[in-house]
């Protein structure tokens, strides 16, 4: 545990409005947190820091509102009765980016990216009680299980998803999913892990850490929100809606700008899902407020800077494990602050000290279990038909060319114009029919679980 001392005008709020509940968002431009009134869906106030934000989230007790540096690799926490930014905070691995609290409010598991590893840390005393778990990879998202034994994290690159067994603190297999995870959203039993660079959500079962579906998305997938059967994902300029039976699409909806997380929050006005998005080219970004009863955009509000993580009050389920702590640290002295309430104003945080940062020693590497061999990524046959006129064309050659990693596989129709392609990957093609005689054709296709993948083309003749 580390100290800072600094000189802070409080930022402080009339008590009723944390009914609404508040959302906090993260801005990746400016070193700020914006304080977001669900209730009229404004920014009522900024918590100002001197280091830039990244993920950020709400203690089950929501007493606290911790989030992480990686300018400084530290965790921080703010009191969110007056919005002050507490005295403690702790040191983690090399550049962390993301992380998540158990349910019992007593541990974080911090995801450093650049380290590979996730540094596991006791938010009472805010230290870390243990050397740092090793990962195959980069830790991108990470999420715990209701009953707070098992540690999912989303690994960059082909990676997959590593779990970590918290009764031993050990990284005990890697299930192999989609390519470049955003983000992750777990609602018992599933786990829906965003893919950036597979366009797909991939749903793993926690009871068994198998992957049931890979979930074919808009492109460049990032945050999911979860709220009554279906999920929200925030894509390129968009939000997809999926129900989490069949997986079906129902809805979708378009923005003018890219965007980033998803939160789901029940307020004083009702159920609500907020998406934060900006484009780089302008100075301020975009909250996206979406009522789910009717899966439409309900209202656009303006956000100085470029809002990135969101967060927001959760109904946590009650969590009884705790994880084994391989360390002896003795307990320190609480520590206990008198705030004094001012009228409510948009305040800036001030620091009047310099704050000297606290090098992070980077961990030596040690031997990793091996990932645990798991189903490769999900697949489906592809059959289509080449015609011509209405006469089906045989003996040409038909090209399915992946749209996320451009490989392609290649086959010929037969004698009747059928053709096949055996297991492909889900995804998105561009398959193309190639001969002398005809003109060139291709088209766009996705290939999905659960519906019978078929697709007829149809040519015509080269003049």
């Amino acid at each position: 545990m580390k100290k800072i001392i600094m000189a802070v005008m409080l930022l402080a709020f009339a008590s009723a409005a944390f009914a609404a509940p508040y959302l906090y968002i993260s801005n990746s431009q400016f070193k700020k947190i914006s304080v977001f009134d669900t209730a009229v869906n404004k920014v009522i106030g900024e918590i100002k820091a001197p280091f830039s934000v990244k993920d950020l989230k709400l203690s089950p007790d929501n007493k606290y509102l911790y989030f992480l540096s990686s300018e400084n690799n530290s965790l921080y926490r703010i009191v969110t009765k007056n919005h002050r930014i507490d005295d403690d905070f702790v040191n983690v691995g090399y550049m962390p980016l993301t992380f998540e609290i158990t349910n019992s409010g007593k541990y974080a598991y911090v995801g450093n990216s650049k380290s590979n590893n996730v540094s596991v840390v006791d938010l009472e005393k805010m230290e870390v009680i243990m050397d740092p778990i090793q990962m195959p990879g980069s830790p991108r998202a990470v999420a715990i299980t209701d009953d707070d034994q098992k540690v999912y994290v989303a690994l960059g690159g082909n990676a997959g998803v590593a779990v970590i067994n918290t009764a031993t603190n050990k990284h005990i297999k890697t299930i192999e999913t989609g390519a470049d995870p955003w983000g992750m959203e777990l609602k018992y039993p599933n786990l829906y892990v965003s893919n950036e660079g597979l366009a797909s959500i991939s749903v793993i079962d926690v009871r068994n850490d198998k992957v049931t579906n890979e979930v074919i998305t808009s492109d460049t997938p990032r945050g999911v929100a979860y709220h009554n059967g279906m999920i929200y994902v925030s894509v390129m300029n968009g939000v997809d809606v999926f129900e989490t039976k069949r997986f079906e699409k129902p809805a979708s909806m378009g923005l003018d700008y890219v965007v980033y997380d998803a939160a789901y929050g029940k307020t004083s006005s009702g159920n609500k899902i907020y998406i934060a998005g900006y484009d780089k080219g302008s100075a301020t970004g975009k909250i996206a407020v979406v009522d789910p009863e009717v899966n439409e955009i309900v209202a656009e509000v303006d956000i100085d800077g470029w809002p990135y993580y969101l967060e927001i009050r959760k109904i946590r389920p009650t969590a009884t494990h705790v994880p084994t702590s391989t360390s002896t640290n003795t307990p320190k002295a609480t520590v206990t602050h008198t705030f004094t309430n001012t009228p409510t104003y948009t305040a800036t945080f001030t620091p009047t000290n310099t704050y000297t940062k606290v090098p992070t020693k980077k961990p030596t590497r040690k031997p990793t279990p091996a990932a645990t061999a798991t189903p490769s990524l999900l697949s489906e046959d592809l059959r289509g038909k080449v015609t011509m006129s209405g006469q089906p064309v045989a003996s040409v050659k038909v090209k399915a060319i992946s749209k996320h990693n451009n490989r392609i596989v290649e086959v010929k129709t037969d004698s009747s114009g059928y053709f096949k392609f055996n297991k492909l990957t889900l995804g998105a093609y561009i398959i193309s029919v190639e001969a002398t005689f005809i003109k060139e054709k291709a088209v766009a296709y996705t290939v999905n679980r659960g519906v019978e993948n078929y697709i007829e083309i149809k040519v015509s003749k080269r003049q």
